[in-house]
């Protein structure tokens, strides 16, 4: 989040006074007000706030990114707070500068739920709500110490010791948030527990309004509606994924993954020697790296995650997947 920040509206760029998720906040606003008076006209907000991210020019004295400035609306409630963190007893684990970020994340969080309730409580206000469908999701997940890292697929060690890069395809990186809120059809309460992808929000948004303008090829990616709509249909669990950083990024590392709700399989195709397996049934936090093990079940599981693997990177001709 920043202060002040200069923004382009159509062919100019100005200076604006105000934190940036605020001001991004009162342009929805504007756009909704501004469609609520074109009466019986549909509309469409794609609303983007770069917060919780930390600041890439914002920094502490010693260099560390931050996620400061905050309102004092957003970082008073959170400036004196001792948080919880979600395994303290990682080895060489640096628990002050974690905290510190913690505190600072959450303000960030909290700036992006103040300003959707202010975006909520306006469509109240115009009687659009009940009509409205909301989708609050995220690009990426994120760690916070979760294995002695923080940041997202192009991680960082948080350590005493160490903080240098730690790319990686955790599902605290792979995994976000998702809610979507639509009156009459998806139920309150409702939770899909099925292997999900924004890949699928196409045809699901081609589904919705009858568009049918699915580009040639096809795109991947499944129709939710059905699940939004709480029917039980037959779905494949499974999940594949890819994360190719640029030589100059971080270590170059070629990561793909293909997983199961039990089992993962990470290989990293720049260095085989990082290849990760887990037991995801018995090690949700993915801590117990299985690539090596003796038992002969272990490595039955990973020849077979491997062919579906390399089965997927083929049907899309994967630059990684060499002859």
């Amino acid at each position: 989040m920043s202060r002040d920040p200069s923004v382009r509206i159509g062919q100019n760029t100005q200076r604006l006074k105000g934190y940036t998720t605020d001001l991004a906040t009162d342009f929805a606003i504007d756009f909704i007000q501004r469609a609520h008076r074109r009466k019986n006209h549909p509309f469409l907000l794609s609303l983007h706030y770069f917060a919780p991210h930390a600041n890439t020019f914002d920094r502490t004295a010693d260099g560390d990114r931050t996620w400061l400035p905050l309102s004092d609306l957003d970082w008073n409630l959170f400036k004196n707070l001792d948080p919880i963190i979600p395994n303290p007893q990682f080895p060489d684990l640096d628990i002050p500068r974690l905290k510190r970020m913690t505190r600072e994340y959450l303000a960030s969080v909290h700036s992006v739920d103040r300003n959707i309730g202010h975006l909520v409580a306006e469509l109240q206000k115009l009687g659009s709500l009940e009509n409205t469908l909301i989708i609050f999701t995220s690009d990426n997940g994120y760690n916070l110490g979760h294995n002695g890292i923080w940041h997202k697929g192009n991680g960082w060690w948080i350590l005493t010791n160490n903080r240098g890069d730690r790319p990686n395809l955790y599902d605290n990186s792979l995994r976000v948030p998702c809610v979507a809120h639509w009156p009459g059809t998806v139920s309150a309460g409702l939770v899909i527990t099925k292997t999900l992808s924004h890949l699928g929000w196409f045809p699901t948004f081609d589904e919705l309004t009858g568009a049918c303008v699915a580009p040639t090829p096809t795109p991947r990616g499944r129709n939710m509606l059905p699940l939004l709509n709480g029917e039980h249909v037959a779905w494949d669990d499974h999940l594949f994924a890819q994360y190719s950083m640029w030589n100059w990024h971080q270590d170059g590392s070629k990561l793909r993954t293909f997983q199961t709700p039990q089992w993962k399989l990470i290989r990293n195709f720049r260095y085989p020697g990082r290849d990760e397996l887990y037991d995801l049934g018995n090690d949700l936090g993915e801590n117990l790296n299985l690539i090596d093990s003796p038992n002969p079940q272990t490595q039955a599981k990973r020849r077979e995650l491997e062919a579906k693997l390399l089965a997927e990177m083929r049907s899309m001709n994967d630059p990684e997947l060499k002859d």
